[in-house]
């Protein structure tokens, strides 16, 4: 009898750790499903702020890395819900430290700073400058080092 309580007590104890391990592994997954980064980050990273000037207190962050696109069409990066929004819009992009735009040959422009870009001509830009679509601001911010961050949300 004293035997068989011994081999329950170390098969409660098994399961304990078990369970505990179960927990930790789905915990991880979770962090990892959501992005959650629990280290600084690095700075020097590139966010992309796209601001809706009709309702300028929601803004979404997108990192940037390479290169993306901006329109209403769903196969784009960053997806707009503005009206003057082409399907394709904007395609933007970086070499080296240098950022380009170019405006896909859409009907209603894009502008830069307040200045109208060419269509389909690559134009330089840097971080900070302002690029508008319709009521739609978008802003290319280097980041702060932040802890708890979700990268392009």
């Amino acid at each position: 009898m004293e035997r068989l309580a011994t081999l329950l007590g170390l098969l409660v104890t098994i399961g304990r750790y078990l369970f505990l391990f179960l927990l930790y592994r789905f915990l991880w997954q979770i962090f990892e499903a959501t992005n959650l980064q629990l280290e600084p980050k690095v700075s020097g990273d590139i966010f992309l702020v796209v601001t809706d000037l009709s309702d300028p207190d929601r803004s979404q962050r997108y990192v940037f890395q390479s290169e993306l696109t901006v329109g209403r069409d769903p196969e784009n990066k960053v997806i707009l819900a503005d009206p003057y929004a082409a399907g394709r819009h904007l395609r933007l992009w970086r070499q080296g430290e240098q950022f380009f735009l170019k405006d896909l040959n859409t009907t209603s422009g894009t502008l830069l700073d307040g200045r109208p870009v060419q269509r389909e001509e690559p134009v330089a830009f840097t971080p900070g400058e302002k690029i508008m679509i319709g009521t739609t601001q978008l802003c290319l911010e280097k980041a702060e080092a932040r802890s708890l961050d979700r990268g392009g949300e």
